[in-house]
């Protein structure tokens, strides 16, 4: 499979999820001007490609991060049921098909992270709590 496929869909994946939907989710920043509550940016971030030590097979581990971006409306306990939501909404989403709709044999990893005094603003001049959530998938060659 390539990164491109795997983000797609995971885009597919995380759009069609009830608290996202269609207009937050994308491979670019541009969702961000629209987004209400909570967007996704999905990124390719790593790959590495090892070929077995019994026969001609080969191993890839992906890594694709998923860059969210949690709205802040000035109510600082809004902002973090949002982002606890968020983060919840990722990984049921990621983990009801560890498969990634068949582009990976398995999910192996799923590790967030934020950083509350990285407060990003969009082109609109909105507000957002960014968090990074990267999913590490394998895919074994046949």
């Amino acid at each position: 499979m390539s990164a491109s496929t795997i983000a797609d869909a995971l885009v597919t994946m995380l759009s069609a999820a009830s608290s996202f939907g269609t207009s937050a989710v994308a491979k670019d920043y541009s969702v961000m001007d629209s987004c209400s509550a909570s967007c996704c940016i999905v990124t390719w971030r790593g790959m590495t490609s090892r070929q077995s030590t019994f026969g001609p097979n080969w191993e890839r581990n992906w890594t694709h991060t998923i860059h969210g971006f949690v709205k802040d409306t000035g109510d600082q306990q809004a902002l973090m049921g949002r982002t606890i939501s968020f983060i919840d909404n990722v990984r049921a989403v990621v983990e009801g098909d560890p498969t990634l709709q068949g582009t990976v044999d398995n999910v192996t990893d799923i590790t967030g992270r934020r950083d509350v005094s990285a407060a990003v603003r969009s082109k609109a001049g909105l507000v957002f709590l960014p968090i990074m959530i990267d999913v590490t998938s394998v895919e074994y060659s046949d």
